[in-house]
């Protein structure tokens, strides 16, 4: 058991950036789908300001996981930038 227990524990180490990535846009995509079924259900009082702003966001969202996500900002690119510097 304690073995299993230390393999958990590396493995939200070394992952935990990809975990809190996942979690985050699970939240935030249950959100703005909260949000589009309301306003969709409203027909002609929906507001379109909140569906650009959904849009936006999603769009936001994107970029974020894209900057978080390239290869550049992982700590094995840089461990390997600075291997290769030395």
């Amino acid at each position: 058991m304690p073995f299993a227990m230390l393999l958990l524990g590396v493995f939200i180490y070394e992952h935990s950036r990809g975990l809190l990535i996942f979690l985050w846009l699970t939240l935030f995509l249950h959100q703005a789908n909260d949000v589009m079924k309301k306003q969709m259900a409203l027909k002609e009082n929906r507001r379109c300001s909140a569906l650009l702003a959904l849009i936006w966001l999603l769009g936001v969202q994107v970029w974020a996981v894209y900057t978080l996500v390239t290869p550049e900002n992982t700590p094995d690119a840089a461990a390997a930038a600075a291997a290769a510097a030395a």
